[in-house]
């Protein structure tokens, strides 16, 4: 299995591990997608809450795709 490896954790790399993963593992992920930190994405974590207030790249990204993040 070939990997991808990237020099750095921020939003382009993010975007574009996404773009080849569906590739690598066989096609989309069906259903939801947790993820353990999504630090590239996130504007804002209102409050103490658990609700996260998400950039409009990755939403149309992920919409495009059908992923549900959570």
């Amino acid at each position: 299995m070939q990997r991808s490896v990237f020099a750095s954790f921020g939003r382009e790399a993010f975007f574009e591990g996404h773009v080849h993963a569906p590739r690598m593992l066989g096609g989309l992920p069906r259903g939801r997608v947790r993820y353990g930190n999504l630090k590239a994405t996130v504007v804002q974590v209102p409050g103490l809450s658990r609700a996260r207030v998400e950039i409009d790249r990755w939403i149309a990204f992920r919409s495009h795709f059908g992923i549900e993040s959570f």
